[in-house]
């Protein structure tokens, strides 16, 4: 999964500019979401299909932070990525994700 936006993806398009080919390439499918109508619904989503599960208390976790964060996709999958690491193969919690939020400052 990569989140960005339609500035970043001008820019792997950009003509002249640093080839990312390579990189657009991989992209199978590219969605247009506004992240600033993010529902409880979409953050588990997103959550589940980065944990590959939703706990509640996980999603919990993202839905009083995301919405005032800038870039609400994105600070969901980088919090999960690392929250995985910290749990070691264990279940994602809330804890994991407060220790992964603290560790990303």
């Amino acid at each position: 999964m990569f989140g960005g936006n339609n500035t970043v993806w001008d820019r792997f398009h950009a003509k002249g500019g640093i080839p990312f080919e390579q990189l657009t390439s991989r992209v199978t499918v590219r969605l247009h979401l506004d992240a600033t109508r993010m529902t409880r619904q979409d953050v588990e989503v997103v959550v589940r299909h980065a944990l590959n599960d939703a706990p509640r208390d996980c999603v919990d976790w993202f839905f009083a932070r995301a919405p005032h964060q800038v870039g609400h996709y994105r600070f969901i999958v980088n919090h999960c990525r690392l929250a995985k690491q910290l749990a070691q193969g264990r279940t994602v919690t809330a804890e994991h994700l407060e220790t992964a939020g603290r560790m990303m400052g």
